[in-house]
């Protein structure tokens, strides 16, 4: 609804744009066919140039305007537009906005279908009216149908019938019938139905409004030329004017004859024809369509956009999470852990972690953010038993249902939005590759389940749940990412998740082996050494030096239970920043 509304601006400020100037230029001129066609494309262009995005016309490429704003820069004066949506942090409160979204949703719905059916009511008026208390038609050669009334009814058309009362056709019906066959060849009609359809999209705009009557002026006026080149004299037919100009037809959607413009009529009738040079005062709508579209095409008009998106509509940054837990489980409450891009939930340094009841087997989350997260929930049981951390993303404005069914951190479905669907259906596929891998035996497990992986991913690499699914739990997938993800929301997250990729193979690429031994013995052995070498303390602590702040990594193991030598270790690796360190098995490193 939010793009309707921003399209609906957009509109308005074409159709503004196009036809003030025009007033002062063109419209009062006598020049009627030129002025309805003006007119009319103004209309057609207010529907469609805020469609267009011409980027080469934004005025941010303007060598001028880039000329400024380096001039600006080199004075130190800063030209960027203040972010127009900052970011929030992670464990910030959802607090319920007030729904303006909604509020201005509906005054302009109700707008809209108010414009809407007033017009839908003139035609079903307009129609009973034609039908009901004729006394009589005609049909003309040209397809024109005249009903005749016998009450005494305004002289109207609308499409290809003419209503007119039975003392009007005998008293004037020459001049009368002349004057709407003229709408009705000029096909008047139409006009009104694109009017109609301009004014309901910008039924705020007043200007819109003040179009439409000059539009219905441009109509009387060519009707009243179609007659007097009928051969009616002016004289005449400017007295027949004033006489019928009392009356007035209640229908704006119908040409009528009695249009209450009755001194403009007569006075454009008596009016020369002015030069043919006066047309090229149109070209004055050119650069206001390139200013339209080169303002529509700037950044600031895209972030003004923008918030205007964030002012009607609901805020994007809302995620939420609804779940069931089957009550046999006796789960009091899930822990909640939001981190930072590429990390395990128990990595993050700055994660949030919050704390959801479950309440009737029922429990629902709601968190804002600013981009998504890889993030864990943690099943706590009512005898204070924590279960292992369940994996996935937390995406702002997305939509997220998970049926728990055991106590395995495998033990769930998702389902909700499109992400989350797709999210599941690989879920489901790669246990299915799985079984049937290993039925295929050991030696061909790893070939199967790769080629079956591949084959799902180039079938579905536009899902961003499928793709995001098997980056968070280390997949390579880059061949398989289409470009709309890598651009879209999940590029940030992506871009540092190769780069934590990469800093792994450096990690692998400095590897030192540490071995404490039953004796409080240390010993070492670099990446490509055969045999460890016993060391000092003080030696260790000068070996490990040499890799201080460098990406290493350090597999610790012992043959006992010796906490303050390993503590001794330890500590000296996390003074050097070699915090990359493994505790493998006794005897793993021997």
């Amino acid at each position: 609804m939010s793009a309707i509304l921003i399209y609906a601006i957009k509109s308005a400020i074409v159709l503004t744009l196009l036809f003030v100037p025009g007033i002062f230029l063109l419209f009062k001129e006598k020049m009627f066919r030129f002025n309805r066609i003006t007119l009319l494309g103004i209309l057609v262009l207010s529907l469609l140039l805020p469609l267009c995005n011409v980027s080469l016309l934004s005025m941010d490429h303007v060598p001028a305007v880039q000329a400024i704003e380096q001039g600006l820069l080199e004075m130190g004066v800063p030209v960027e537009v203040a972010n127009l949506s900052p970011a929030l942090s992670p464990g910030e409160q959802v607090s319920k906005p007030f729904p303006w979204f909604y509020i201005v949703s509906i005054l302009y719905a109700i707008g809209v279908m108010t414009v809407l059916g007033i017009r839908l009511y003139e035609v079903f008026s307009m129609g009973r009216i034609i039908r009901r208390g004729s006394i009589w038609t005609k049909r003309e050669q040209d397809g024109i149908r005249i009903y005749c009334h016998a009450e005494d009814v305004t002289p109207f058309s609308w499409l290809r019938s003419i209503v007119i009362s039975e003392q009007d056709y005998h008293e004037n019906g020459r001049e009368i019938i002349l004057h709407e066959k003229a709408h009705i060849l000029r096909r008047h009609s139409l006009d009104i139905i694109l009017l109609t359809l301009v004014e309901a999209v910008q039924w705020w705009n007043p200007f819109v409004y003040m179009l439409g009557m000059y539009l219905r002026d441009v109509h009387e006026f060519e009707a009243d030329d179609y007659v007097l080149l009928s051969g009616v004299s002016a004289h005449s037919y400017s007295e027949l004017i004033i006489r019928k100009a009392v009356g007035a037809s209640s229908y704006t959607f119908a040409n009528n004859f009695n249009h209450s413009l009755t001194k403009k009529r007569i006075n454009m009738m008596h009016k020369t024809n002015p030069k043919r040079s006066l047309r090229s005062r149109a070209l004055y709508v050119l650069p206001m369509i390139a200013l339209a579209l080169s303002a529509f095409a700037t950044s600031e008009f895209q972030k003004a956009s923008e918030l205007i998106e964030q002012t009607v509509k609901p805020s994007s940054n809302i995620f939420t999470l609804k779940g069931t837990v089957p009550s046999e489980l006796n789960v009091d409450h899930y822990e909640v852990l939001i981190g930072e891009f590429g990390h395990h939930p128990n990595d993050f340094p700055k994660g949030v972690k919050d704390t959801v009841n479950v309440k009737d087997g029922k429990f629902e989350y709601t968190k804002t953010l600013d981009q998504p997260y890889s993030a864990a929930l943690a099943a706590v049981k009512k005898d204070g038993t924590k279960s292992l951390w369940m994996m996935f993303f937390f995406v702002p404005g997305e939509d997220c249902k998970m049926d728990i069914y055991g106590d395995d951190i495998d033990d769930f479905t998702l389902s909700g939005s499109k992400f989350y669907s797709d999210w599941e259906a690989f879920r489901q596929y790669e246990k299915e590759t799985v079984r049937k891998a290993k039925e295929a035996g050991s030696g061909k497990f790893a070939d199967e389940y790769r080629k079956a992986i591949a084959d799902y991913n180039r079938q579905h690499k536009d899902e961003e749940g499928c793709i995001m699914y098997q980056y968070l739990f280390g997949y390579e997938l880059d061949y398989a990412i289409a470009d709309g993800i890598q651009d879209g929301r999940f590029g940030n997250y992506i871009m540092n998740k190769r780069q934590i990729h990469k800093e792994s193979e450096e990690y692998y690429n400095n590897i030192v082996y540490i071995h404490i031994d039953s004796e409080d013995k240390l010993f070492i052995k670099k990446k490509g050494e055969k045999e460890f070498t016993h060391v000092s303390p003080q030696k260790l602590m000068q070996t490990l030096s040499k890799y201080k702040n460098m990406p290493t990594t350090i597999n610790i193991s012992t043959e006992k239970e010796l906490d303050h030598m390993e503590r001794t270790v330890t500590e000296v690796c996390r003074r050097n920043n070699l915090l990359h360190i493994n505790y493998m098995e006794v005897g793993e490193t021997r």
